[in-house]
């Protein structure tokens, strides 16, 4: 991967928003490969690429430290938002990683068939745990990785309708979320006890901020209040995975992170 560059916009780049001022494009980041990111308490940059090497990056852009596999495969879950455990998971492999903030290997870790059938994917709780998704057993286990245990385990069988197809797990205000192809997102609390399902299919990614859940839905961002249920929308005009973090909106596009600013 080349080093991380950014490119301040100079022109002007607008996206409208409804019933909002305009967002400007304030910078760039020019990235090779890039698959997934994420930002950890601190506000430092977390990407990963399509070989699941890591690469950590402060807030001027500058790379500090990185993570390569020995063993390279594509990472369908990764997270760095507990920044005392990085996870990096492997559908492929059957394997999770877990990275200290230096992402120095914390755990290097398959799932053994006796334990599991098929994992398909990996979130982290925040109590330093893992939350997984067994596709062959249709079960939802909360995994104490230091002492290899599990915690609770949920039998989905009775709670899906279709196939489970599991897209996004993420851990918020002590619920757990997973958004599936066709059972809409799932809502769990931090015992595995299933609470309710919030009717939106197909959700590759989503993310939390003020008691509201969002995704960038074919260039809308869907706003969904998880107290009054009420939904708001955001016309963006752009695919991509869509973060927001201190009023910034980081929009990935292939090879590159848009970042735009209210006006």
């Amino acid at each position: 991967m080349n080093k991380l560059i950014l490119i301040l916009a100079f022109s002007i780049a607008f996206i409208s928003i409804k019933a909002q001022d305009s967002l400007f494009l304030k910078k760039t980041i020019e990235l090779k490969d890039i698959q997934h990111f994420s930002f950890d308490k601190k506000g430092f940059l977390y990407v990963a690429d399509k070989k699941s090497n890591v690469f950590k990056y402060d807030s001027t852009g500058k790379e500090i430290f990185h993570y390569s596999p020995k063993r390279p495969s594509e990472a369908k879950s990764f997270d760095a938002t507990n920044t005392s455990q990085i996870l990096v998971f492997s559908e492929e492999r059957q394997e999770y990683t877990l990275l200290d903030w230096l992402l120095s290997p914390i755990e290097i870790k398959g799932f053994k068939m006796d334990e599991f059938g098929f994992v398909s994917i990996v979130g982290q709780s925040n109590t330093n745990m893992l939350w997984i998704l067994d596709n062959v057993n249709f079960t939802l286990t909360k995994y104490n990785a230091k002492t290899n245990t599990k915690v609770v385990e949920t039998n989905l069988e009775f709670i899906i309708q279709h196939s489970l197809h599991p897209l996004y797990i993420k851990e918020y205000e002590n619920f757990l979320y997973i958004s599936t192809e066709k059972n809409g997102i799932l809502v769990f609390d931090n015992l595995g006890n299933y609470k309710k399902k919030i009717p939106f299919n197909n959700i590759p990614y989503f993310d939390f901020q003020n008691n509201e859940i969002y995704w960038n839905n074919e260039g809308e961002v869907i706003f969904f209040n998880l107290q009054n249920f009420y939904e708001r929308r955001m016309y963006i005009g752009k695919k991509g995975t869509l973060k927001i973090l201190n009023q910034e909106y980081y929009l990935l596009q292939e090879h590159k992170i848009e970042i735009y600013r209210n006006n």
